[in-house]
């Protein structure tokens, strides 16, 4: 029997195909921008664009020198569900109903400063990254803000990781009495205040 050299002509018909297959409308990568697509028509607010609202000074400053407030995490299990957050998170926290969770997980939320202008942008980080069964509600507290307006002049930003910019959240539930925020949201990221 007589063997012959399947490569060459394998390369050929792949090649060949490509050729027929790709044209120039062909969906790119997320954060690769395709050359039709401009900036203003991504839906967001790049990081360096945001104009965040700053923290107290006195927060500002807890936060810089790591001290036990800005952190808090816990156990969560799928049968019970549970809150995170609270007291040494500057009444930041998320309520997580039961059967919202695949399995048992280690819940954080982290007060972050985003330094921008020179001052330190009031940030909430929930982890790990995950998407959830049922929506869970986030409270983000305006009470910390070095801001003394409208609580309504402030817009609540989420970052989207795939496309890397800040995005409004739509129709945050305002609590005047404890001076918070509330959203459903079914996945974690961060959050930001900004005007």
């Amino acid at each position: 029997m007589k063997k012959t050299n399947m490569i060459p002509i394998s390369i050929m018909v792949i090649g060949f195909i490509s050729l027929i297959g790709c044209s120039g409308d062909m969906l790119t990568a997320p954060g690769v921008e395709n050359e039709n697509q401009t900036v203003a028509q991504q839906r967001g607010i790049p990081t360096d664009q945001l104009n965040l609202v700053p923290l107290r000074p006195e927060i500002a400053e807890q936060l810089r020198q790591l001290t036990k407030h800005g952190y808090d995490e816990k156990l969560i299990t799928v049968h019970k569900g549970g809150s995170v957050g609270g007291k040494h998170t500057f009444k930041n926290k998320v309520k997580i109903p039961a059967k919202a969770l695949e399995e048992d997980t280690w819940i954080s939320v982290r007060v972050l400063c985003i330094d921008g202008k020179e001052q330190c942008g009031a940030t909430v980080e929930f982890l790990p990254n995950m998407t959830f069964r049922a929506d869970v509600t986030i409270t983000l507290s305006f009470d910390v803000l070095d801001f003394d307006g409208d609580p309504n002049l402030l817009k609540v930003l989420w970052y989207d990781d795939t496309t890397g910019l800040w995005v409004e959240v739509d129709d945050p539930k305002i609590n005047y009495k404890h001076k918070t925020v509330s959203i459903q949201v079914d996945h974690f990221t961060r959050y930001a205040w900004s005007l």
